[in-house]
């Protein structure tokens, strides 16, 4: 998740906060649940990128004056060198010298003469704490430069139905000129002794920044500490993944308010709805930190779907992955993730985005919820042979639970025990 959504999603958690406390019963809080304006991260975004790019550029300019004038530490070692390469002593070395006979040899005239001498030598060190503050900011807004940049990749449209592609003058062709402009900056900045100097070895990270008075007393080191305040929103990406479950919990339980389910019982973090055609309890699964979706279909109560959605603030994926990895088999009838800007299946430790143009963020909400909720007529006896999404004939059909799963693209669906033709799609796999 870029910083700026970052930033959107806690003021829209505030909201989400407030509210909750104000309807601490079930009832009170489903029976509202749509007064609640939940904010679109993607408009918020996109109406402010290209003021952040600008600032980026102004602190990488602070950035370049720092490199021109660091700070630096005046330290110092005792060291023993020949005495011809020591033009004066101190008092203090020279003491020393006299005073350490293993530095002392007879010249030509049998004269006791020092060979070498101990010399207090000045070092200027750059990598001090708030140089590598510095180098770590640099990193950061690389890595959130090539973040706008894979966002703004997803956002180029293909041709659809719409017959609409991107133009030279809309927000992608102008965001990617200043991203690339303002990557080209940090390459140069890269290039510099300052940074090779401090990037030597294992890379400048600190966790938490401490306000010293250089970053508060100093007028440039000051700019990069108030950005870098500005920049961080979350500094613990814990708290940023609940919050952001909570964001897409709270779309999910408005979706289903609005195809007209009624609470039947349980609490906020657990909600019991149903209408005529289904049961779902919606929750939060915390031992995997995301969204339980369990579906029983009314008329034919002997199988119930249960989907698990990972929230994830990366748009690869990368975090829901890993968690998906230690879901034990079976365990859920499928499982899915859902960034900002897109969702993905993930299976047997693969991840398969659903390639399409790009779509709000309670569009892909709706989609999620709709795909679960699927009930269509169709042919029996075609359907149990051939798959009604991709057409492939691999159809597998439990002889227990009667549940027909295409091993070609994974969908899987069960037919009406009261009318032989209608189906109800468990798992949709969208390409």
């Amino acid at each position: 998740m870029r910083v700026k959504e970052e930033q959107f999603l806690k003021k829209t958690i505030n909201e989400i906060k407030k509210f909750a406390k104000a309807n601490k019963d079930a009832s009170s809080f489903y029976a509202a649940v749509n007064d609640i304006e939940v904010s679109t991260l993607q408009d918020k975004s996109f109406n402010s990128d290209i003021d952040f790019f600008d600032k980026i550029n102004f602190i990488l300019s602070v950035i370049t004056s720092i490199i021109v004038h660091p700070h630096i530490s005046n330290k110092g070692e005792n060291i023993i060198l020949r005495a011809d390469q020591v033009h004066s002593l101190q008092n203090d070395m020279f003491l020393k010298t006299m005073q350490d006979a293993s530095l002392w040899k007879h010249n030509k005239d049998n004269e006791m003469i020092p060979e070498q001498v101990h010399y207090y030598q000045n070092v200027d060190e750059l990598r001090i704490y708030e140089n590598i503050f510095v180098v770590m900011l640099v990193n950061m807004l690389n890595d959130e430069l090539n973040k706008y940049k894979d966002f703004y990749s997803t956002m180029i449209l293909t041709l659809s139905n719409e017959n609409v592609l991107s133009t030279s003058d809309d927000n992608v062709e102008v965001a990617f000129e200043k991203i690339d402009r303002l990557l080209k900056r940090i390459r140069k900045i890269k290039q510099t002794y300052f940074y090779r100097t401090i990037s030597k070895g294992e890379k400048p990270f600190i966790r938490y920044v401490t306000p010293t008075n250089i970053l508060l007393k100093d007028r440039l080191y000051n700019f990069c500490f108030k950005f870098y305040r500005q920049f961080i929103t979350y500094e613990d990406k814990d708290e940023l993944a609940s919050d952001f479950t909570s964001y897409y919990y709270m779309l999910i339980v408005q979706a289903l308010n609005n195809l007209g389910f009624t609470l039947k019982d349980n609490s906020h973090s657990s909600l019991t709805l149903q209408n005529k055609a289904f049961q779902v309890i919606v929750g939060l699964d915390k031992v995997y930190k995301g969204i339980s979706f369990k579906v029983t279909y009314k008329n034919n109560k002997k199988v119930s779907a249960k989907h698990l959605l990972l929230v994830d603030h990366q748009s690869n994926f990368a975090n829901a992955t890993d968690n998906a990895k230690n879901i034990e088999n079976g365990e859920y009838s499928s499982i899915e993730s859902i960034s900002i800007w897109n969702r993905a299946y993930l299976e047997k430790e693969t991840i398969n985005p659903i390639v399409q143009n790009p779509r709000s963020e309670k569009e892909l909400i709706k989609q999620f919820v709709d795909d679960k909720l699927t009930i269509v007529t169709g042919s029996n006896r075609l359907y149990t042979h051939y798959c009604p999404i991709c057409k492939e004939r691999s159809i597998d059909i439990d002889d227990v639970s009667q549940i027909c799963t295409c091993s070609s693209c994974s969908s899987s669906y069960i037919f009406d025990e009261k009318t032989e033709d209608t189906m109800w799609f468990i798992k949709i796999k969208r390409g």
